[in-house]
């Protein structure tokens, strides 16, 4: 069985269009909160992201 890290670096797109992230040249890092429902948290923005909302970068 594969299970989530706890954390997913340039792998997940922020939603969130003022984040960090997405207006500057550096690497996207999310924090797993929930691995079950699939609940990430930016480390730049703290914008929690459901699996529904999930963008691969």
């Amino acid at each position: 069985m594969v299970s989530l890290p706890d954390e997913l670096i340039d792998i997940v797109k922020c939603n969130n269009p003022k984040c960090i992230s997405n207006n500057e040249p550096m690497r996207t890092r999310f924090h797993v909160i929930d691995r079950d429902n699939i609940v990430l948290r930016c480390h730049h923005c703290e914008r929690t992201v459901h699996q529904n909302e999930l963008t691969l970068k």
